[in-house]
């Protein structure tokens, strides 16, 4: 009798053990307060549904409750962030190359992006041709300028450029610069951060270079500016993404040039606005969101950029991967930035009102299919 029970003992334990390591998470569910946002992810995180009629007969998947309560478990799961690095570690250790959808290969990530929304991506590219258009009419020198994401910019044997073809073959028809131009020579050079989907200050240095002949303004050589060295330890969105978190940290440098301390950013949000000197935000440096050191948090619908000076000006059109790019163009131009995922105004209606020399419409090229934010640009053009 006492050799059985000495049998069953270890699996007492771990039954035991099982059933407390359930229960101390059951109860740190529900002790542990709910988070709004996650600095690591950089996004809202699902809050509990209201369970109501409608979310409980919706054929809408998305507005299920048990697709939101799901949601909701898996955002505010005590310790999300290990276990996403315990996976993480795991799928690397059982001989895959991807995590989360990203791509893990050595010290560098990359999202992977295959999915091309038919219904999205035409509208968006449609709205952007016709406003360049509008905008050309009203005597502006006009661009739309298409960035690679980060994996058109990383050879990725394994994976090929087929997605990365693919995506930029859907503008065929379109007026568009395709900014993978921009980089070529450059194969190998720290363009892109290895943790993060932008593009690094020297590939927003290449693409200021290659925009110049399509805008009107000469471009300064690399020489012209003074490098600074802003942070050592950016690890940026994909690196949240793929939990990959023994890879090392970014670099962000600013191309400093004479005079651009004295350059005043106006930022429009709340209902009000805020000016300050310098379009460097170093109190980001602080924080996990680095890359907004760059002119401040992207998601503002408008940000002015101005020396004061009479100059000639710029309308920007744009996603994030505009602000460590703008300090380049802010030596020549004053500078409206337009971001129409936060801006609800006819955009046409500020050239008319504001007479741009120049206006730039610019994305990551997956910014076409993640949301109908550009097909805002046809409003007020008929």
């Amino acid at each position: 009798l006492d050799a059985a029970r000495s049998k069953k003992l270890p699996e007492i334990l771990t039954a035991a053990l099982f059933a407390l390591f359930i229960a101390v998470f059951a109860i740190s569910f529900w002790i542990v307060p709910d988070r709004d946002f996650s600095e690591n992810e950089n996004r809202s995180l699902s809050q509990f549904p209201k369970l109501t009629v409608e979310s409980l007969t919706t054929e809408d998947e998305k507005k299920k409750f048990t697709k939101q309560f799901a949601d909701y478990m898996a955002d505010q799961f005590p310790l999300r962030d290990a276990f996403v690095g315990v996976k993480a570690a795991c799928e690397i250790a059982l001989g895959k190359s991807e995590n989360n959808g990203v791509f893990v290969i050595g010290d560098t990530l990359a999202e992977r992006h295959d999915a091309i929304d038919d219904e999205k991506f035409p509208k968006n590219a449609e709205a952007i041709d016709a406003f360049i258009s509008a905008c050309r009419e009203r005597g502006a020198a006009a661009v739309f300028a298409a960035f690679p994401r980060a994996m058109d910019a990383i050879d990725i044997p394994i994976y090929g450029n087929g997605a990365s073809n693919a995506a930029f073959e859907r503008l065929e028809g379109f007026d568009h610069l395709d900014m993978r131009a921009a980089l070529e020579g450059h194969e190998g050079e720290y363009v892109y951060y290895r943790t993060d989907h932008h593009h690094t200050t020297l590939g927003a240095y290449y693409a200021y270079r290659y925009l110049a002949p399509y805008l009107g303004y000469e471009a300064n050589d690399i020489s012209h500016y003074r490098r600074e060295v802003a942070s050592n330890a950016f690890c940026g969105t994909t690196w949240s993404k793929a939990g990959a978190i023994w890879t090392f940290p970014d670099t962000i440098e600013y191309f400093r040039w004479d005079g651009d301390g004295d350059v005043t950013v106006t930022r429009y949000e709340n209902g009000g606005q805020t000016t300050r000197r310098g379009m460097y935000f170093t109190e980001f440096l602080d924080d996990k969101d680095k890359y907004s050191s760059f002119l401040g948090n992207a998601l503002v619908g408008r940000i002015d950029v101005s020396k004061g000076e009479g100059r000639k000006k710029m309308l920007i059109v744009k996603d994030s991967f505009a602000h460590s790019l703008a300090p380049f163009l802010a030596e020549h131009y004053d500078l409206t930035l337009i971001d129409p995922r936060s801006y609800s105004r006819p955009i046409i209606s500020l050239v008319d009102d504001e007479g741009f020399d120049a206006v730039l419409v610019m994305c990551n090229i997956d910014t076409l299919s993640s949301g109908r934010d550009f097909a805002k640009l046809t409003m007020r053009l008929d």
